[in-house]
């Protein structure tokens, strides 16, 4: 369906109030900036979920970050330890 056609039938169903150009130009207009305000926040809703996402990332990121330092720290711990032992054994 056309522009147009939309227009026409608007006008058929629309209040005689409502049936004068200058009223339906005034409505297409808030229309319009309704459409460009729910755009908007659609955008500012987007750009928050997708920082949100971000953050939970980098926040999972950083857990396995810290579990990773931690697994390596334990490792080298225990390397630390064979080691000693090692050397202890070499001494006797």
């Amino acid at each position: 369906m056309t522009l147009q056609e939309l227009t026409e039938q608007w006008r058929k169903k629309a209040p005689p109030a409502f049936n004068r150009p200058d009223a339906y130009t005034s409505a297409i207009c808030a229309s319009t900036e309704i459409h460009e305000a729910l755009d908007a926040a659609n955008r500012r809703r987007k750009m928050v979920n997708m920082r949100s996402r971000a953050d939970s990332e980098k926040d999972r990121l950083e857990r396995e970050l810290g579990q990773s330092a931690f697994m390596i720290c334990s490792i080298a711990t225990e390397l630390g330890q064979e080691l000693t032992e090692y050397d202890v054994v070499l001494h006797e």
